[in-house]
């Protein structure tokens, strides 16, 4: 019984990350991911990866994997879809004066 309740705790946490990688994905922006907060999550889930290597439980093994693949994607997505610090300095961020009515983007 503990086993099935580990296996779905894992399956829940490993789809959690999903939903967020779509969604940064969809709308190409990172702007509002704390890139120190994933770093520490990645370090902390290559820890506990060694750990549940060392004691060879396959459920948190595929689990911590997944995690990982998941919390890559979104460091990936932060680096590529990151605003520069130069193109708000430029003032270079899409318009949407449209939406206002304010005629087309230019």
């Amino acid at each position: 019984m503990f086993e099935t309740i580990g296996a779905l705790g894992t399956i829940i946490i490993c789809w959690s990350g999903i939903p967020q990688v779509v969604k940064t994905y969809r709308t190409r922006r990172a702007g509002d991911l704390s890139i120190a907060y994933l770093i520490s999550l990645m370090a902390g889930l290559c820890l506990l990866q060694v750990y549940c290597l060392y004691v060879r439980d396959p459920v948190f093994i595929f689990g911590n994997t997944l995690s990982l693949a998941t919390k890559g994607l979104l460091i990936a997505c932060w680096f590529r879809y990151r605003e520069s610090p130069s193109a708000k300095a430029h003032g270079s961020v899409p318009k949407i004066a449209h939406l206002a009515g304010e005629g087309p983007v230019q």
